[in-house]
C-alpha cells in the first residue's frame, strides 16, 4: 500500500510503546498473519465481511478449513455479525480507521479516521470511473461521520475542510514519517553495492514513483531533454517504481525525445536498497503533481540527498526551505531546478545540510504521540459531553452494487431529529420470488411485515421511536421471506442469493427535512 502501509506499520509500533491503551486489530484474511503477532498489549481478532448471505459463505469457508489454517489461536470463537457487534463486544472505547474510509460509517463508538489525500477531487480524469465514484461516496460519507479526522498534512486537512464542509475542530493535521524499518542515515555505507547491483553510471537523479499519472513522469522526461539540448549532457534519470496507467507516456516521451540511453527504469526494488540510492543520487527530483504528504521527500533528507521538488499541494510544506522548487507543469523550469543544484556543487550541499536539520522534524514518535493526543480528546469529550448529535447519517449493509439485496439489510442511522426511514425498492418479476414478505425491525422491536404480491415498486416505511437509552443511533434489520439463485435456477452463473432490488433510503426528521441514501452506484461527479 506504499506510504499508507508505512504509516501505518510505524504508527502502531510507537502507539503500543507510548501508550498503556490496549490495541484490537480488526484483520482480514488477506493482513491477518501479516501484521504483529498477539502480545499483552495487542492482539488480533479477524474479522470477514461477507455482506448479504454472509452466515451462509461464513459456513462455507470455515468448512472449507481456511480460517483452520491461520491457527486456532489467532481467531475469537464468535463469529460477530457486523463490525458494530464486534465493537461492542470487544467493549471498545475508540474505533480507528487508517486508510480513510470509515467503517462501519454509523459507529457506536466515538471514531477517528486518517486522510492521506483528496486527489480525485482536483484530478478526477487520473480515476478509473468506477474507482472515482467509489471515492466520491466514502471519502465525504467518511468524513462527516467521524468524530475526528486525521490528515497527514496541514494541505490534506485543508482540502477535507473545503471539500467536505468540515467543522474545523474535527479535523487535525499531523505529519507522516520516513518508515523506520530501514537505516536512511546509514545509506552511504550501501552506495557501491547497489551502483554493482543495479549497474548505475556516475552522477545520476532519483525519482521513486510508481508511474500513475500525478506522478508526473511525461514532463520530467521532456525536462531531460531540455536540459541535454541546453547543456550538450543530461544527467541519467534512475527510476524505481511498479508500472501503473501512466507506464505507456512515460515509455513513449523517453523514445520521443531520444533518452532511451540516458533513463534507468529499474521497477520496484527492495526497500533496503532505497537509502543507498538516495545517499548515491546527486539529486531527488519529485515532480508530483499531488500529494497528501510525500514520505520521500523525508526519506531523501534523512539520506542526505539534495531535494528538487514541485512547488504545489503538501510538498512545500514538508520541505520549508530544505529543496529547489519548480512549477511541474512546465518542463522549462524542472530543467531550471535541476540545473541549478547539479551544476553547483555549493547549492547541493547547502540542501544537503538544510535537508538533515529538517528531517529531525519528522518522527513516528512525534506522530504516535499527537495521535494519541487526538484519541485521549476524542474519548474524553465524548464521555463528557456525549457525541455530538447534528451528525445525521444513514448507512446501508448487504445490497450489491446492483441494488439487489440477499438474506438481509441492515440499515445504521443517525440522528437525533430522525422520526422515520423509508425504504423504496422493486420487487422483479421472478415466480420464486412471489410473493414476498419483506420484515423490518428497528433495533428490538416487534417487527412489521410488508407483503408484496406483485413485481413492481414497493416503499416501507415505519417509524423511529427512541427508547429509554436513546442516543440518537438506530438499527433497522430488512429481512425478506423468500430468496432465489439466479445459477441454481439455470438463468446464470451467479451465486447469490437474491430477494428484491433497494433503490434509496429517505430518513424523515420532525422538522420535515429528509436525507437520501441512493444505493448502487454513485452517478459521475455526484456528490453522496
Amino acid at each position: 500500500m506504499g506510504g499508507a502501509e508505512v504509516y501505518f506499520r510505524d504508527l502502531l509500533v510507537a502507539l503500543i510503546e507510548r501508550s498503556e491503551h490496549e490495541f484490537v486489530l480488526v484483520t482480514a484474511h488477506y493482513n491477518h498473519a501479516s501484521l504483529p503477532n498477539d502480545s499483552a498489549r495487542c492482539r488480533r481478532v479477524l474479522f470477514e465481511s461477507a455482506g448479504a448471505g454472509r452466515w451462509a459463505r461464513w459456513k462455507a469457508r470455515a468448512a472449507s478449513g481456511v480460517h483452520r489454517a491461520l491457527g486456532r489461536s489467532q481467531t475469537l470463537g464468535y463469529r460477530a455479525e457486523s463490525l458494530r457487534d464486534l465493537i461492542r463486544r470487544e467493549r471498545l472505547d475508540l474505533w480507528f480507521c487508517p486508510f480513510t474510509n470509515l467503517e462501519p460509517r454509523v459507529c457506536p463508538v466515538p471514531a477517528v479516521i486518517t486522510v492521506h489525500d483528496l486527489q480525485h477531487e482536483y484530478y478526477p480524469d487520473f480515476f478509473h470511473p468506477a474507482e472515482l465514484a467509489h471515492r466520491r461516496t466514502f471519502y465525504p460519507e467518511s468524513c462527516r461521520a467521524a468524530d475526528h479526522i486525521i490528515a497527514v498534512s496541514e494541505f490534506t486537512r485543508r482540502c477535507v475542510l473545503e471539500k467536505y464542509d468540515i467543522d474545523p475542530t474535527r479535523a487535525s493535521a499531523i505529519w507522516e514519517a520516513a518508515g523506520s524499518d530501514v537505516d536512511w542515515q546509514g545509506g552511504r555505507a550501501g552506495v557501491p553495492h547497489v551502483r554493482q547491483k543495479y549497474a548505475l553510471p556516475g552522477p545520476f537523479v532519483l525519482y521513486p514513483a510508481n508511474t500513475w499519472h500525478h506522478k508526473n513522469h511525461r514532463r520530467l522526461i521532456e525536462a531531460l531533454a531540455r536540459y541535454r539540448d541546453l547543456y550538450d549532457e543530461a544527467p541519467t534519470l534512475v527510476l524505481t517504481g511498479v508500472g501503473k496507467e501512466g507506464q505507456a507516456l512515460l515509455d513513449g516521451a523517453i523514445d520521443e525525445h531520444r533518452l532511451r540511453g540516458r533513463v534507468r527504469v529499474l521497477g520496484y526494488v527492495p526497500r533496503e536498497d532505497l537509502p543507498a540510492l538516495y545517499a548515491g543520487a546527486s539529486c531527488l527530483v519529485f515532480p508530483s503533481l499531488f500529494e497528501g504528504f510525500g514520505i520521500p521527500l523525508v526519506e531523501a533528507m534523512l539520506a542526505g540527498c539534495p531535494v528538487v521538488a514541485a512547488n504545489v499541494t503538501s510538498i512545500p510544506e514538508v520541505l520549508g526551505d530544505a529543496g529547489m522548487l519548480f512549477d511541474p507543469l512546465d518542463p522549462s523550469d524542472i530543467c531550471r531546478a535541476l540545473a541549478a543544484v547539479l551544476r553547483d556543487p555549493e547549492a547541493a550541499a547547502d540542501l544537503r545540510q538544510r535537508g538533515r536539520a529538517r528531517a529531525d522534524r519528522f518522527s513516528a514518535a512525534q506522530t504516535a504521540a499527537l495521535t494519541l493526543d487526538v484519541f485521549d480528546q476524542v474519548v474524553r469529550v465524548g464521555r463528557i459531553h456525549g457525541r455530538p448529535s447534528g451528525r445525521e447519517l444513514i448507512s446501508v449493509e448487504g445490497v450489491w452494487e446492483d441494488h439487489w439485496m440477499g438474506r438481509e439489510a441492515l440499515l445504521a442511522l443517525s440522528g437525533r431529529a430522525l422520526v422515520s426511514v423509508e425504504i423504496e425498492g422493486e420487487l422483479p418479476g421472478i415466480p420464486s420470488l412471489l410473493p414476498q414478505e419483506l420484515a423490518t425491525r428497528v433495533g428490538s422491536q416487534a417487527a412489521r411485515v410488508t407483503s408484496l404480491s406483485s413485481p413492481g415498486p414497493f416503499s416501507v416505511s415505519v417509524p423511529l421511536l427512541p427508547d429509554d437509552g436513546f442516543s440518537g443511533v438506530w438499527e433497522v434489520a430488512v429481512t425478506p421471506s423468500r430468496t432465489f439463485c439466479p445459477m441454481d435456477d439455470g438463468l446464470s452463473g451467479d451465486s447469490r442469493h437474491l430477494s428484491v432490488q433497494l433503490q434509496r433510503v429517505r430518513a424523515r426528521t420532525r422538522d420535515g427535512r429528509e436525507i437520501v441514501k441512493v444505493l448502487g452506484p454513485a452517478p459521475s461527479g455526484a456528490q453522496c
